[in-house]
């Protein structure tokens, strides 16, 4: 949360002024993202509200007080399960989540007023003046319900590719955060091991005499992988979904549903594990490198 974590680095900064910071420093607090995040979800929030209290009154002056109120509280009964639901399954309420909520709240009103206004149509036909407001009821709702419930598949059919990784962020996890890259190390010269790629995967060749074990294979003096043991005269698959840099990215290796340009690999190196000081290998990456592969 980040107005949490800006209200502690704050405190924090109290509590050392005069200790580890002089008295007499002066600090300006340039850019606030708490306050940010805080100010645009307020924004979201209000513009919700004038959004449910627009359709309310719109909906009371063409079809009467009582579809109004139908809509005033399904959307936000709507909304307090939603939220019961994030804060069960510990989601935060941030931009992306509070845009899914306006968009499900626009197809959420949606169905209502289209229900509704069958509901009400029925109701005041003359055939049905004297038959049973249940009855009436529940034949409105028959009559619109499979169309809305399509529509509102149609909808989530829409936007479902975007779940396959359309605003997916790219892998990262600061957990599995790899080593930096050792700049201090030169390279030195290359050796007959070849780096084929395919896509998302490589095939590294060892075609020299000599064995590697507990090696360290550089991409682009970035994004990293252990291998345990490079045999001489060995063929390994690896998937470069498996390189992390060291922030915990992970490098973008492509694939079927893959929706970022494939990361070319220009430069390829294995550093020995057990000796830090010992200088890196070059190896040779063979093939097409770009996404035009």
């Amino acid at each position: 949360n980040a107005v949490d974590v800006v209200h502690a680095v704050m405190r924090k900064v109290d509590e050392v002024r005069g200790k580890l910071l002089p008295a007499d420093v002066e600090i300006t607090v340039t850019r606030d993202y708490g306050e940010t995040a805080s100010e645009k979800s307020n924004e979201l929030l209000f513009h919700m509200a004038i959004a449910v209290v627009s359709v309310s009154l719109l909906v009371m002056f063409v079809l009467g007080w009582r579809e109004s109120l139908v809509v005033a509280i399904a959307i936000p009964t709507t909304l307090a399960l939603t939220l019961l639901v994030f804060y069960l399954y510990g989601y935060t309420l941030n931009r992306i989540t509070l845009f899914a909520l306006i968009f499900s709240i626009g197809i959420l009103v949606d169905d209502a007023i289209v229900v509704v206004e069958n509901v009400v149509r029925h109701y005041r036909m003359p055939q049905n003046r004297k038959r049973n407001l249940s009855e009436v009821a529940i034949e409105a709702v028959a009559e619109v319900g499979n169309p809305t419930i399509l529509a509102t598949l149609a909808v989530i059919a829409a936007i479902l590719p975007m779940a396959l990784g359309g605003c997916a962020p790219r892998g990262y996890d600061p957990e599995l955060a790899a080593p930096a890259f050792p700049a201090d190390l030169h390279t030195a010269d290359s050796v007959d091991i070849q780096l084929f790629r395919d896509g998302p995967d490589a095939r590294i060749v060892n075609a020299t005499v000599t064995s590697h074990r507990d090696v360290r294979l550089w991409i682009n003096q970035r994004w990293v992988r252990d291998i345990p043991d490079l045999p001489a005269g060995a063929i390994i698959d690896l998937s470069l979904q498996g390189f992390r840099d060291a922030n915990g990215e992970q490098f973008v290796a492509g694939g079927f549903f893959r929706t970022e340009r494939m990361t070319p690999i220009v430069l390829a190196q294995l550093q020995q594990r057990d000796d830090p000081d010992a200088p890196l290998v070059g190896i040779r990456v063979v093939g097409p490198v770009f996404e035009s592969q």
